[in-house]
């Protein structure tokens, strides 16, 4: 028996050394998600829509495109139309070379075609492929002769890559699966489907409201959407469906949920359901119920499906959400200093001769501008082989050169340029910043395809230091403000006609679309009401009134308020001293009016009205699509039936403060004003001193 028992001890303390010697990771970590994917395959082109041209020796163009998936990708090809001179050299070949992610993969010769263009296709190797973002690089070599630098400055040495060149992506959709937790599956990509936002025909108030707010949250995925009632819904299969409704409406329409909710009462809280649809043979295409008889609980619901680090917690296909839960997104301050690591930019190189470009871009709100005193702190480097005489850096925001400096030696290693933005660049809200090199080498006058190249560098601690203020203007140019502001939305009230057909719902939901671009948080309220419901309190929010005078009362009791009234007939406009509108011309416009509220102080009105119901529907193309929306500026638009736009402006602008004025006043203008401060207080505490010394002396003059 002790025997036994040593043995056993033994066995344990080998076990327990071999523990200690061999080393047991023990990982905790959630499973990855593994995806399949449909059969069907889908194709997407991405066109370079305007010509490329190439010149010179050397010369090359990046091109980015994005996959939804490596694994998903079956084939990605480049369809180049290129056009090159007719005078290339014969002894001297000329070549394409073309790099995918950094990695060369092929290289051509181009041959001369007498100026006929010529078509190239060429397959992307799918092992260089990455998910998400990708760069092709087209890389030239031409050459017209085989003198030396004679052809850097030859204008004759061109090569063009045609408008029409395109890269063809051959993807299968990935199929998701049910869980909440997955969310928004497939909304955001298009493989030859839409998303349909799905509403009763008799749809209340809050129904229309949470359609509008699940619009904002596709636009904020990139993702669109049509708004439609249920007997308009059409062929659904090739359609993700959101069916917005009551539980009546929901049990009715949707057998698949019924088990679901059948037992519930749903007056204090929202369903949301995930299955894949009944509607659609294809395994990708969702159908998302959100089920409440409480608007208040359709909202939530929405708001719950816009903040993914509570929807991120459900791992199940269903949920159950209400307004007791904290729904809020945290509001993140905006930091008035923003380094290119922050933004994901560890570094911005160039290599090579002569002028090299980079681009970064940076959005604030759209009720934001840049602040007099913002400005740009570049740190650099750059190689020591330049000829420094002829090297130069120079910075520009929006196409405007705001700052240069010439590069030193004794700086290579360790330089930096501060730039305060100029005034005249202040009035935007978008920079896109572009930073040029211009790197010569002493006895080089052509480029040269040498082993060490110079180049530069912008270091990842850079920095951007916005103190972004408010805009006093609020114009069709910075449109979705002021309904939009401070990356949420600002509390917006549609007021609408009665009953609206499909196509109406669906305008006015790719307008909520838009605005949803332009949204980070889900704080902000956003809702509808139609004419028949509308209350005073509705009118306490900022208001986009939408309508005829004849399906929507309050366009005719802002008549008097319009800036291109209606004739007592309320069939035409009139003229005002902008436009004179001739009558048929007058019957078949719609316009546009962005004004302060007639309603509350501090908040804004948008005016959206025409006689003609159909054009009106059709000119909300300008308020529902980045493409279009860009064509509008000042504060009043009119939109005739060939869609022509007038742009008008009737408020004037308004001055900044006179503190932010000081702010923008350069250092020796400050300097300057800090002197004359000093100058005038010294000449008054001055006379005030010989004043009161001279008090007795200067009485008895007076006194004789």
């Amino acid at each position: 028996m002790k025997k036994k028992i040593k043995e056993l001890l033994k066995i344990i303390s080998l076990i327990l050394v071999v523990s200690f010697i061999i080393p047991v990771n023990i990982v905790t970590a959630f499973p990855k998600n593994s995806y399949t994917y449909t059969n069907e395959t889908y194709i997407s082109k991405i066109e370079l829509n305007s010509n490329i041209t190439f010149h010179g020796v050397f010369d090359s163009y990046r091109w980015i495109f994005n996959t939804k998936s490596k694994e998903g990708t079956e084939r990605v090809t480049l369809n180049l139309e290129i056009e090159s001179t007719d005078v290339l050299a014969d002894k001297v070949k000329s070549y394409l070379t073309f790099s995918l992610n950094g990695s060369e993969f092929y290289s051509m010769e181009i041959n001369k075609r007498n100026g006929e263009p010529e078509t190239i296709t060429i397959n992307l190797p799918g092992y260089l492929l990455k998910d998400g973002s990708n760069e092709v690089k087209v890389e030239g070599y031409l050459r017209c002769s085989d003198e030396p630098c004679t052809d850097d400055y030859n204008t004759a040495n061109w090569l063009v890559l045609g408008g029409k060149s395109n890269i063809e992506l051959v993807e299968k959709a990935k199929v998701y699966g049910n869980k909440i937790i997955e969310f928004p599956y497939g909304l955001s990509e298009s493989y030859d489907s839409n998303n349909k936002i799905i509403i009763p025909d008799k749809y209340t108030d809050g129904e229309l409201s949470s359609a509008l707010k699940f619009q904002t949250l596709l636009g904020g995925i990139n993702g669109n959407g049509e708004i439609v009632k249920w007997s308009h819904r059409g062929d659904l299969s090739k359609s993700n469906v959101i069916f917005i409704g009551s539980k009546e409406e929901g049990e009715s329409n949707l057998p698949i949920i019924s088990n679901d909710i059948k037992d519930l009462p749903l007056d204090n809280e929202a369903y949301i359901g995930v299955n894949n649809s009944p509607f659609s043979t294809r395994s990708d295409l969702k159908l998302i119920s959100i089920i409440s008889n409480s608007e208040t609980e359709l909202e939530s619901a929405i708001k719950f499906l816009m903040n993914k680090d509570i929807y991120g917690q459900v791992s199940s296909s269903s949920t159950f959400v209400n307004s007791k839960l904290d729904l809020d997104k945290e509001i993140k301050p905006i930091s008035s200093i923003i380094t290119l690591d922050e933004l994901g930019i560890s570094e911005m190189k160039v290599e090579g001769l002569f002028r090299k470009e980079v681009n970064i871009g940076y959005a604030l709100p759209k009720n934001k501008k840049l602040s007099p005193g913002d400005k740009l702190e570049l740190n650099l480097r750059y190689s020591e082989n330049l000829d420094f005489d002829r090297s130069l850096f120079t910075v520009y925001i929006n196409y405007t050169p705001i700052g240069s400096k010439k590069l030193e030696r004794e700086k290579a290693n360790n330089d930096n340029i501060s730039i305060v933005i100029p005034k005249d660049v202040l009035n935007t809200s978008y920079l896109e910043i572009k930073l040029a090199y211009d790197l010569n080498l002493k006895g080089v006058e052509c480029e040269k395809n040498q082993h060490e190249q110079p180049w530069g560098l912008v270091t990842g601690d850079s920095y951007i230091q916005i103190n972004s203020r408010n805009t006093n203007e609020f114009y069709f140019n910075n449109y979705p403000a002021p309904f939009v502001q401070d990356w949420d939305i600002n509390d917006t009230m549609f007021i609408v006609p009665d009953n609206l057909p499909s196509k109406d719902l669906t305008a006015l939901g790719n307008m909520a679309n838009l605005m949803g671009k332009g949204m980070r948080y889900n704080l902000g309220k956003i809702g509808a009401v139609s004419i028949g419901n509308l209350k005073d309190e509705h009118k306490d929010n900022n208001i986009i009134v939408y309508g005829t005078p004849n399906n929507n009362k309050l366009i005719k009791e802002l008549n008097n308020s319009l800036w291109f009234k209606y004739d007592k007939d309320w069939s035409k406009f009139l003229s005002n001293e902008k436009l004179y509108l001739m009558d048929d011309y007058a019957k078949n416009i719609a316009t546009f009016q962005l004004d302060y509220s007639s309603y509350s102080n501090g908040k804004f009105m948008l005016v959206l009205t025409s006689p003609n119901e159909e054009l009106l529907t059709k000119s909300l193309v300008y308020l529902g699509k980045e493409t279009e929306v860009y064509k509008l500026y000042g504060d009043g638009v009119v939109v005739d039936i060939d869609g022509n736009v007038r742009n008008f402006k009737y408020k004037e602008s308004e001055e900044s403060p006179i503190y932010e004025q000081l702010k923008g006043l350069e250092d020796g203008e400050k300097t300057l004003l800090i002197i004359l401060g000093l100058i005038f207080g010294f000449i008054i505490v001055a006379t005030v001193l010989y004043l009161n010394k001279n008090r007795d002396t200067l009485k008895g003059k007076k006194n004789k």
